[in-house]
């Protein structure tokens, strides 16, 4: 899953090597840890897990029975040697997980060589127990019928309302035909495979006549899908309980929606991964032009901002909106997000900066999570929209305790606002109104959900050169 972290541990002491390695991983989620001796390197690997361990053994000069224990007493872990001449390790033991390259050959090797070794990685980390766990029970709790069935008519799965409908006490379906459950089963049946193999492509919309185990007809519309997967399944569906469809739907697109969020992402960043390492591998390139770094910056920041988009949207669609409201301080959340290296690393590239003039704020109610996701998406648009050499103050107006209805007032101050290159785009993002195509629309959609969650008022006033943004907290 996304949460998995890629942990590296470097026996060198290059910068080059650490720099090239940051680069060709700049889309993943990583940690690289480095070393600079081989009794470091033992204690890292006794005292934290790890998944990659990289040598440079014209640093270290670790020899082939190092290695040999090394992959005996860590067998999980995949290896990258570097050496100045290969033929020095030829009489070494051969082993899957262990890599080889030349030193003069890094920048060209290593790209797609980890690359493969990250995809492996995702790939062995991919929790299909749990994930099949998570549909079968988002399925059984659903309020439709729902029959998974094989095209021999043998049924794989059963949610509880179809096996209420079909009487049937237990969820163990091993050895049951579906057909068993239908007036003229086997014919019904015989013309659905009949049809699929003729018209593979199309649904189904049909009145089946059930037959319960009491022996009970009647009939049933349904929609019938089929699928493919090495063999031929079909997927059965009837409403059952239409006066709480809503109320399904709500909790059951909920749990998928999360699901498939981090399932798109999973796959999105193993190829976003490659092309950060071609990239990293094209502008090694001594031949290139001035035009071409201008180019390659360009697809850089744009990978970065699909990586943003990428982690945002498993961010919003993993809230739970059923936790009990907890007291939050604002001040604490400030405080985390500052130290936050993305934050740090969008300021200083932007050479810009971020002031705090807050008092000790009183808690608001809700989840830490979704405030801090509030926030954060908040600041980072701002400085998106505003550009290089951005200056914001967040300050809070006093509490007035007189009044029975309380509000805090947090206050984004842009200064020299009118120096933004593009003042339209940032006014009209920083409005966050319904239905507008605009750049940024992932974030604005994201701030709109949560200012709408926590009934939060907002306000944008152009104060001569200063752009103030306020939002309103209930405290009540």
């Amino acid at each position: 899953m996304l949460s998995q972290t890629f942990n590296i541990l470097v026996l060198s002491e290059e910068r080059d090597l650490l720099h090239l390695l940051k680069g060709i991983l700049g889309a993943t989620r990583y940690e690289i840890s480095a070393v600079s001796s081989e009794e470091a390197m033992i204690g890292s690997l006794s005292q934290k897990h790890h998944d990659l361990i990289i040598i440079d053994q014209t640093f270290a000069g670790i020899n082939g029975q190092t290695i040999k224990t090394l992959y005996h007493s860590f067998p999980d872990l995949a290896y990258i040697i570097i050496a100045h001449d290969l033929s020095s390790v030829n009489d070494w033991p051969g082993f899957k997980k262990i890599n080889f390259v030349k030193k003069d050959q890094m920048e060209s090797r290593l790209p797609l060589l980890l690359s493969n070794i990250y995809t492996a990685f995702n790939e062995s980390h991919v929790p299909t127990l749990e994930y099949n766990n998570l549909i079968r029970t988002a399925l059984d709790d659903s309020l439709t019928f729902t029959a998974i069935v094989h095209s021999d008519g043998d049924i794989v799965f059963l949610n509880r309302p179809a096996r209420e409908i079909l009487k049937i006490q237990t969820d163990e379906v091993e050895g049951l035909k579906f057909f068993d459950f239908l007036k003229d089963g086997e014919k019904v049946w015989q013309f659905l495979t009949m049809r699929w193999h003729d018209h593979p492509e199309q649904s189904i919309s049909m009145d089946l006549y059930l037959s319960d185990k009491d022996f009970n007809e009647f009939p049933f519309p349904v929609i019938i899908k089929a699928l493919q997967n090495h063999e031929l399944y079909f997927i059965i569906q009837g409403k059952t309980l239409a006066e709480a469809e809503s109320l399904s739907h709500s909790s059951d697109s909920s749990t998928l929606l999360k699901a498939f969020s981090e399932s798109l992402a999973n796959d999105l960043l193993n190829p976003l991964n490659v092309i950060w390492g071609r990239l990293q591998l094209f502008q090694s390139n001594p031949h290139l032009e001035q035009s071409d770094f201008h180019t390659i910056k360009l697809i850089e920041r744009q990978l970065t901002r699909i990586n943003d988009v990428i982690s945002k949207l498993v961010a919003v669609t993993s809230l739970n909106r059923d936790l009990v409201p907890q007291r939050v301080f604002l001040n604490d959340v400030f405080k985390s997000l500052i130290q936050q290296p993305k934050l740090k690393d969008l300021l200083e590239s932007q050479n810009s900066s971020i002031r705090f003039e807050l008092d000790a704020l009183p808690p608001i109610y809700g989840q830490s999570a979704q405030i801090e996701l509030l926030l954060s998406t908040l600041i980072d648009l701002i400085f998106n929209l505003s550009g290089t050499n951005s200056r914001i103050t967040i300050s809070n107006k006093p509490v007035d305790k007189t009044k029975s209805t309380k509000q805090l007032v947090i206050d984004f101050k842009l200064s020299d606002a009118t120096q933004v290159p593009d003042q339209l785009l940032l006014k009209s993002c920083l409005k966050f109104n319904e239905g507008e195509k605009k750049k940024f629309a992932l974030e604005t959609t994201i701030i709109r959900y949560l200012l709408d969650e926590y009934q939060i008022k907002h306000h944008l006033k152009d104060d001569h050169s200063t752009l103030i943004l306020s939002l309103v907290f209930p405290l009540n």
